[in-house]
């Protein structure tokens, strides 16, 4: 039985992939820092803080040779990166590079879970073999990630905007959480027009991160939906869930948000390279429609 060891497993994309690895048969090794509740009950799990080096090697024992390890683990509050700078590195590179030697010591290949939010945001349509230009700490930090696992001859890199909801009842933590407690509760929305992405829902996306782990060796992929949209259009999307909302819904550029760090704007990826290894990309807001209809929304 092949196994798999998920890094962030009480993670939003983390949680899924869990599952999704358990659904096709392997044996599956969550490593989590915190809320272990959202796992899966029959995973096996183990604690695990990614930055310091001791403790993430000494999953060696935990481990078969030659498995896979997917590295979703980081910290992603890009707010929070900006204020704390050596929290991020800690954990988001310093973390990475610590896997990246389990990888090593384990002969095990190393799929690590970045995001196109590496590129500025200028243009668009980043190809993998595009040169990355982050514009806050965060999206350095994951740049660097990717450098150190780009560095190991087993070590794919995966860039991809995961849309999900977490498997139990929390504060808001993701986009999708957000609008549905907006909408839920009658709250005042702010959507832009001019953050643009093409994202996969954590269930279509981790189903391609299980097919494309064996296909490839090394390298950089892109994975995401065949269309572009703006996050105005999937809050759209998701407000026909919910027709009695009645509050006001302001649709404005992200040059008139109050962030701590700047964001890029578009944020879509050339998903060519996946299309020629015949993964089916769906279109963006059909997959959220179809991941929100089998949630319990209202």
């Amino acid at each position: 039985m092949a196994q798999t060891i998920i890094t962030g497993a009480g993670g939003l994309l983390g949680s899924q992939l869990v599952q999704t690895f358990k659904n096709q048969g392997h044996e599956v090794l969550a490593v989590f820092n915190h809320k272990p509740g959202i796992i899966i009950s029959d995973a096996d799990k183990v604690q695990c803080d990614i930055s310091i080096e001791k403790a993430v090697l000494s999953l060696k024992e935990r481990i078969k040779s030659s498995s896979l390890i997917v590295h979703c683990a980081a910290i992603t509050n890009v707010d929070l990166c900006e204020k704390d700078k050596e929290l991020c590195k800690k954990v988001n590179i310093g973390g990475t590079k610590n896997l990246r030697e389990l990888a090593r010591q384990t002969k095990s290949k190393l799929v690590y879970i970045s995001t196109p939010s590496v590129f500025d945001g200028k243009d668009g349509n980043y190809k993998e073999s595009d040169k990355t230009n982050p514009i806050n700490y965060y999206n350095f930090s994951k740049a660097q990630g990717e450098n150190y696992v780009l560095e190991y001859e087993k070590g794919l890199v995966v860039r991809a905007t995961p849309l999900g909801l977490h498997p139990e009842e929390r504060k808001p933590a993701s986009f999708l959480e957000w609008l549905i407690d907006s909408f839920k509760n009658n709250m005042n929305v702010n959507l832009f027009i001019d953050a643009r992405i093409n994202p996969l829902t954590v269930t279509t996306l981790s189903a391609m991160i299980a097919k494309i782990s064996p296909l490839l060796d090394n390298g950089i992929i892109h994975l995401g939906s065949r269309d572009v949209v703006s996050k105005a259009a999937i809050g759209l999307e998701v407000k026909k869930f919910f027709p009695a909302y009645s509050c006001n819904l302001n649709l404005i550029s992200m040059d008139n948000s109050n962030q701590v760090a700047e964001r890029p704007k578009e944020m879509w990826l050339n998903v060519d390279k996946a299309l020629s290894l015949g993964l089916n990309m769906p279109e963006a807001l059909s997959d959220v429609r179809l991941y929100l209809n089998g949630k319990k929304l209202l």
